[in-house]
């Protein structure tokens, strides 16, 4: 968790031709459809130069990885048209043993152009042949078991089941969002900067609040819905029959000395305000949504800023 992601970056012994200000970026990593069309029209993904005037050809990085989709690409704020012979094409070139999805313009755009994209990031094979990762839970999975805990750079998606993560567990949270229909979209990278592992799981976290993290007794990570009934601390122990649970609190293992003391006082929340649809181009969030309890007399306001919502107005 204390490590750094992503971990590739634009370097001029892999990427030569590269313009100056791309060197030392970070090539991207992207989750979910993001799609500006109905918001700025504009991209809603940047993406960095990798090439640049190479036999006439002008090159940019959508991403590490196999994209399900490149949708629409911008140069300038101006739409193009794909194919050979149009303005563009899209490409999956191994640079350094990495494979990028690469979207290359027939003829050299200038040093300062700015090219964006509306795309659908990964998908469940890792050859473009698979169905769009939408779920936020199987988005973090993917996120930690290919470039959080291992440096994924080619072929075959890695296997989940080789790394310190909760099978059961994160297939429980991803039914249960798939249960309320959650879709996220994730954009890491395209900078100069890595963040920590920690960081990006903490802001995935606080983009899904009916989620939370744990560390299971054999030190694999796992998310599981938030339960809103409590069951106390339960036990069959020998007194009891084994079809029943006995709730009660061990005092030589549950350390709660003067704490733990009857309470009256409560604090309810009156609104949440959210902040979601957040656009990686313009680096803001496109919407916000107040919800609020009127029959709560409190004050009290908790303010969420979605960064892992789905990227695109639905």
């Amino acid at each position: 968790m204390r490590g750094t992601m992503p971990k590739a970056q634009i370097l001029a012994a892999e990427a030569p031709l590269a313009l100056d200000s791309s060197f030392g970026t970070y090539f991207p990593l992207l989750w979910g459809e993001h799609d500006a069309l109905a918001l700025t029209g504009r991209g809603m993904v940047p993406c960095p130069n990798w090439s640049h005037g190479g036999a006439g050809v002008c090159r940019y990085a959508l991403c590490i990885g196999w994209a399900k989709a490149v949708t629409r690409v911008y140069l300038n704020g101006t739409v193009q048209v794909e194919g050979s012979g149009n303005d563009y094409t899209v490409s999956h070139p191994i640079i350094g043993g990495k494979l990028i999805t690469s979207i290359d313009f027939v003829g050299v755009t200038a040093a300062d152009a700015v090219v964006t994209a509306d795309a659908i990031g990964y998908e469940r094979v890792g050859d473009g042949s698979g169905e769009a990762i939408l779920n936020p839970v199987e988005q973090l999975l993917h996120m930690l078991v290919n470039f959080g805990f291992a440096d994924w750079r080619f072929g075959t998606w890695n296997d989940p089941a080789d790394y310190a993560v909760d099978l059961t567990d994160f297939a429980a949270s991803s039914s249960h969002a798939m249960t309320l229909s959650m879709e996220g979209g994730m954009r890491l990278g395209g900078t100069s900067e890595a963040e920590q592992v920690l960081d990006v799981v903490q802001r995935w976290l606080g983009s899904n609040p009916p989620f939370r993290s744990r560390w299971t007794e054999g030190g694999k990570f796992s998310v599981l819905p938030l339960s809103h009934i409590f069951g106390g601390y339960t036990s069959t122990g020998p007194a009891v029959p084994s079809s029943q649970e006995a709730l009660f609190i061990r005092g030589r293992v549950h350390e709660i000395g003067d704490s733990f003391r009857p309470k009256t006082e409560r604090s309810v929340i009156r609104r949440v305000d959210m902040a979601y649809l957040y656009g990686a181009q313009d680096a803001k969030f496109f919407a916000n949504l107040s919800v609020m309890d009127v029959s709560q007399a409190q004050q009290v306001v908790e303010a969420l800023q979605l960064f892992t919502s789905a990227p695109h107005v639905i």
